[in-house]
């Protein structure tokens, strides 16, 4: 079964919602990105949308071991 996505998918939204995801991610970040990010994030829906999957992708990577597990020999 496919996905649902109420928007059809733009692949610069995508972008600029990865990038707002790593930024906000970062020790740096103003309180000027932070409001900048919140003018984004509510000028369109699909903004919200994109940054919402994106985010739910960050955080599911945080799950994944941080060493890799060793190869199982037969």
């Amino acid at each position: 079964m496919k996905p649902y996505f109420p928007y059809p998918l733009c692949d610069e939204i995508l972008s600029q919602a990865a990038e707002w995801c790593l930024r906000l991610q970062e020790s740096a970040c103003t309180s000027a990105e932070r409001e900048a990010f919140a003018q984004w994030v509510q000028a369109d829906p699909r903004h919200a949308f994109e940054y919402a999957r994106v985010l739910e992708t960050w955080e599911l990577s945080n799950a994944l071991p941080k060493q890799p597990l060793p190869v199982k020999q037969d």
